[in-house]
């Protein structure tokens, strides 16, 4: 340091003592000010920076080709199915991709209307022949059924003979249109929709002897496809539970309340109706802490649920169980309203013989029951919408409720 002269020394000084005025500026403008201090005494020493060189200009980023427009969903079934008949008819395509060919070919079809699922495959040219085709070579590559080929095969093989499942529109008076996942030919009862649930949705919406579903909590008993109880939930129930015995139907109603945007207002719960001690069990674990037991429903809906002898007593005990779950809750003002059933039933003729027995029976049990009140009856056509036949449709409450004139 001796050889450096004094006043290099003292101008070195003097810089370092300006860099902490800059640190201690206390605006950007002071601070810019000082900085400019700093570049006089640079450049009184001898030692102002250069000229920064300019910045070399960035090339111009390639043009990228415009994203292509989303497949609508035809299209998208369409290719699907073109790629399905490629497979099909070449015997080297690898079984897998095949197998996940089947599988959205099935899924995509069953979520169309039958009539354009059907009219989609037949331009496709894609039949029933060559799925079976494919069934020969899959017994021989894959005999242990990992890839479930088979299933497959018979679900498509259904759809195409008009029998799988689909999409329908259900209509039901002027404020209900949902979509459903249907299977018309499925075994059992519980996964088409039956005339009675169209008429209950009516029934509903028009509030027909007083029953209104708004702002209810609301159990829908055999609900099978949910027509009913999704009705209830677009009419504004608050909260609506799903219920059956049968798997299946328990599949179709959570897909449908997904479908029509009203998962979040209902819960999808095993309940078998003719078991007057069941209780609710819920098909998630979250929802099975909502209610652990078929309690506090203000409306309970049921229709097309009698189909042989036993029904109606089974059924009459199990609707008295839930009419009288909230009897006496509160009192005086805050008493709760009367909670209330509604039955429909068809009576159409081409039914079976032990069907409308059950249905004529339950009516006449109703009548005499000792806990159960019929408040209204409608037995004929006359004023009921057009193509519903002759039905029997039933208001209940239970008798002896303390306060009938709050309605809902």
């Amino acid at each position: 340091m001796s050889d450096v002269p004094p006043e290099v020394m003292a101008a070195v000084g003097a810089m370092m003592q300006q860099l902490q005025t800059i640190s201690a500026a206390g605006s950007a403008a002071e601070r810019d000010a000082q900085y400019d201090v700093l570049a006089n005494m640079l450049a009184q020493a001898g030692c102002a920076p250069a000229a920064a060189p300019p910045l070399p200009r960035l090339p111009a980023p390639p043009e990228q080709p415009a994203a292509p427009a989303p497949l609508d969903f035809a299209e998208a079934l369409r290719a699907t199915l073109d790629a399905l008949r490629h497979d099909l008819h070449n015997p080297r395509s690898p079984l897998p991709q095949l197998a996940e060919r089947l599988r959205n070919a099935c899924h995509s079809l069953a979520s169309m209307e039958q009539e354009a699922a059907l009219e989609m495959a037949k331009e496709a040219a894609v039949s029933t022949a060559d799925t079976f085709v494919l069934l020969r070579r899959a017994a021989i590559e894959d005999p242990d059924e990992e890839l479930g080929i088979a299933a497959l095969v018979g679900t498509l093989t259904a759809t195409l003979s008009g029998y799988g499942e689909h999409t329908t529109t259900f209509i039901a008076g002027d404020a209900v249109r949902l979509r459903l996942h249907v299977r018309p030919q499925a075994a059992g009862t519980a996964t088409r929709v039956w005339s009675a649930a169209r008429l209950a949705a009516w029934v509903c919406e028009t509030r027909w002897g007083g029953f209104d579903v708004r702002g209810q909590r609301v159990l829908e008993l055999g609900c099978g496809t949910a027509a009913a109880g999704l009705a209830c939930a677009a009419l504004g129930a608050e909260e609506v539970w799903l219920t059956d015995n049968e798997p299946a139907a328990l599949d179709l109603a959570q897909r449908n309340a997904e479908l029509n945007g009203l998962a979040a207002r209902t819960r999808v719960a095993h309940f078998d109706l003719m078991m007057p001690d069941a209780t609710l069990v819920a098909s998630c674990g979250a929802q099975a802490a909502a209610t652990s037991s078929a309690e506090a429903f203000g409306c309970i809906v049921a229709s097309d649920v009698l189909y042989d002898v036993t029904a109606p007593a089974q059924l009459a005990a199990t609707l008295a169980r839930l009419l009288l779950a909230r009897r006496g809750e509160g009192d005086g003002a805050t008493a709760a309203p009367a909670p209330r059933a509604l039955v429909v039933s068809s009576r159409d003729p081409t039914r079976s013989e032990v069907a409308q027995r059950a249905v004529n029976g339950f009516a006449e049990l109703c009548a005499s029951h000792p806990e159960l009140r019929v408040l209204a009856e409608l037995t004929s056509t006359e004023g009921v919408p057009e193509g519903h036949g002759d039905v029997l449709v039933l208001l209940l409450d239970a008798r002896g409720d303390p306060d009938l004139s709050n309605g809902f």
